[in-house]
């Protein structure tokens, strides 16, 4: 695993616990970050699932290890995400779907994690959500 990747991770995972920081991610994105990113109008959270997504779909296989950790840093934040763009949703769907199948989920005894965390993903919005509305145009 790439040291800074491994050491980024687990300080975001150390944060991610803080209901503040959760919190604080619902701020209005502005800038623009270096990376091959989807265009989107949305807030800190959504940067950071577009970023996660990037990583997971197209970073090398060595860091597959760090997909738990990655998962869990979206689980602890999702309970206090006011909004979400269509494009950060989409992606959160697509890793649903791709880690979902069938050669995905056998491929190492420990995969189906990965999809439990994105079903509490999932609940955590809906539950904690419900009464506002919570997808932004784009």
């Amino acid at each position: 695993i790439n040291a800074e990747y491994g050491v980024g991770v687990f300080i975001l995972l150390l944060l991610s616990g803080e209901r503040n920081f959760g919190v604080r991610l619902n701020k209005l994105y502005l800038t623009r970050v270096p990376m091959d990113l989807p265009i989107f109008t949305g807030n800190h959270a959504d940067l950071l699932i577009l970023v996660f997504h990037k990583i997971i779909t197209c970073g090398h296989h060595r860091l597959q290890p760090l997909f738990d950790c990655i998962l869990t840093i979206i689980v602890n934040i999702s309970p206090y995400l006011k909004q979400m763009c269509m494009v950060s949703a989409s992606k959160l769907m697509h890793l649903l779907e791709a880690f979902s199948t069938p050669w995905f989920l056998f491929a190492n005894h420990t995969n189906y994690h990965l999809v439990f965390f994105l079903l509490e993903i999932f609940n955590n919005i809906i539950q904690y959500q419900f009464d506002g509305e919570f997808y932004q145009s784009n």
